[in-house]
């Protein structure tokens, strides 16, 4: 399991995430390529919202198929074309691990 590193002597974070993630040794990694929101058909649902939607869901899956979840993610980073997304969407939040 990943170890969520928030010393006493940094400030807490502003959102919901760690400052930083140790990753155990002799722990699996698993590397997941820039995913897109494109539903297994191959179409893409229209607006950004479906179609961030369904990347994390594709993500989700990606990760059920290594056996792993969301808790076993050490680093996101979301895009949208060239501009960053926030990294406090629903998308992400209502995702998270418990």
């Amino acid at each position: 399991m990943n170890i969520q590193r928030t010393p006493a002597t940094v400030s807490a974070p502003f959102g919901p995430y760690s400052h930083a993630v140790e990753v155990p040794a002799g722990s699996r990694l698993l590397y997941i390529s820039g995913e897109v929101g494109a539903l297994p058909d191959g179409t893409v649902p229209a607006g950004i919202e479906a179609q961030a939607e369904t990347c994390w869901q594709n993500l989700v899956a990606i990760l059920a198929d290594a056996g792993m979840t969301i808790a076993d993610l050490v680093k996101i980073t979301t895009e949208n074309g060239s501009a960053k997304v926030g990294h406090g969407s629903g998308v992400i939040i209502s995702l998270r691990a418990a």
